[in-house]
C-alpha cells in the first residue's frame, strides 16, 4: 500500500489534470467578447452585432461586441492573437487582416496563419459603388466617363490602406486606366461619412455599411458587383450592365479564436455558429442587408483560407500595392 502522503499528492495531480476538462465542459461560464477590427457602422460591425445577439441565445451566455479599429483591421486582429486561448475573446472580421494584409505588410505583429484558430466562415457580401446624392453622375458608367475625362480629379475612400474596399476600386481603376486619388479612413463608417459630405467622391462599400446614410438620402448607389441586381436596390445596375465585364466580386466574414484554444471549445463555438447562421431570424436579417449566410465548418474553413490568401495575393500583385 502506498503511504498516505503519496496518495494525497497523486490525488492532487489528478484534480489539477481534471480542471481543464471541467472548464471546457462548463464553457461558457463568463461573457464572450467579439472583437470587430473596424469602426462601428461598417458591414462587419453590423453583422457582428446580429450574430452576437443570436450566439448569446444559443450558448446561454452574454456576448458583447467591441470595436478596435485601425491599420485596416491589424490592431483588432493583434489584440485577439495576444488574448488568452480560452474561447472568451473572438475575432469577427472580413478578409483584410487575415488574407490581405499578410500578403504585403512586413510589420504585422501577428502571424495570420499561425496565431488564429479559424472557427467558421459565416457570410459573404457583394460590393456597392456609392457616391453622395447630389453627385452629377447617376450610375457608374457616367462616373467612369467623368473620371476618364479628368485624370486625378476624383477621389475614392476606403476602410484603410490595404483594405478590400481599397483593392476593389484599385482593380477597377487599373482595369479601365482611370486615374483617381485614394483617401483611406479607419473603417467604412468614417469613409462613407466623408463620401456623403462631399470630402471624397466614391467608395466601394456594402449595403449594411451604407444603409443608414442611404436611407437618410445622403448616398446613392452607382453599381453593384453581383451577378444579379440587389433585391434592396432593384434600380441599380450590375457591373456588367455598367459596361464592366467579369467584375463579380464578394468578401467573406469569418470568426476566429486565438491559436491554442482547446478543441472542445472550438467545436462548441463551431456548432453554435452553425445553428445561428442557419436560423430563419439571421437569414432574414442578412437578406435585408444584401448578405448571404454561408456557414462553413472549421474543418473546411482552414483549407478555404489557404486559397483566399493566394487569391488576394494575385489581386495585390495586379494593383501593385506595396508596404
Amino acid at each position: 500500500m502506498l503511504p498516505r502522503n503519496i496518495l494525497l499528492a497523486c490525488s492532487g495531480i489528478v484534480g489539477m489534470l481534471a480542471v481543464p476538462a471541467h472548464s471546457d465542459q462548463a464553457y461558457p461560464s463568463q461573457p464572450i467578447r467579439i472583437i470587430v477590427p473596424i469602426a462601428a457602422g461598417g458591414s462587419t460591425d453590423v453583422l457582428a452585432r446580429s450574430v452576437a445577439q443570436e450566439l448569446g441565445k444559443t450558448l446561454g451566455a452574454t456576448v458583447v461586441v467591441e470595436n478596435k479599429p485601425g491599420a485596416a483591421g491589424a490592431i483588432g486582429a493583434q489584440a485577439v492573437a495576444r488574448a488568452a486561448p480560452d474561447g472568451y475573446t473572438l475575432l469577427l472580421t472580413s478578409p483584410d487582416p487575415i488574407t490581405v494584409l499578410p500578403n504585403y505588410k512586413s510589420n504585422l505583429h501577428y502571424d495570420a496563419a499561425a496565431d488564429f484558430a479559424p472557427i467558421q466562415l459565416i457570410a459573404e457580401i457583394n460590393y456597392v459603388f456609392a457616391t453622395r446624392t447630389d453627385f452629377p453622375a447617376q450610375d457608374l458608367a457616367a462616373f467612369l466617363k467623368m473620371a476618364q475625362q479628368s485624370p486625378g480629379k476624383y477621389t475614392f475612400s476606403s476602410a484603410g490602406t490595404g483594405s478590400n474596399t481599397q483593392l476593389v476600386t484599385e482593380m477597377l481603376r487599373q482595369r479601365l486606366g482611370v486615374d483617381m486619388v485614394h483617401v483611406p479612413y479607419q473603417g467604412s463608417g468614417p469613409a462613407l461619412i466623408a463620401v456623403a459630405s462631399g470630402e471624397v467622391d466614391v467608395q466601394a462599400t456594402s449595403m449594411p455599411s451604407m444603409k443608414a446614410l442611404y436611407d437618410a438620402g445622403r448616398l446613392k448607389a452607382l453599381a453593384v458587383t453581383s451577378e444579379q441586381r440587389f433585391k434592396a436596390l432593384p434600380a441599380v445596375p450590375t457591373m456588367q450592365e455598367s459596361g464592366v465585364n467579369d467584375f463579380v466580386l464578394s468578401a467573406w466574414f469569418g470568426v476566429f479564436a486565438p491559436a491554442g484554444t482547446p478543441a472542445p471549445i472550438q467545436e462548441k463555438l463551431d456548432n453554435a455558429l452553425g445553428k445561428v447562421m442557419s436560423s430563419p431570424e439571421i437569414r432574414t436579417r442578412l437578406d435585408s442587408l444584401s448578405m448571404t449566410a454561408r456557414p462553413m465548418s472549421l474543418a473546411a474553413f482552414g483549407a478555404y483560407l489557404d486559397t483566399e490568401r493566394q487569391r488576394w495575393k494575385t489581386v495585390i500583385d495586379i494593383v501593385g500595392l506595396k508596404d
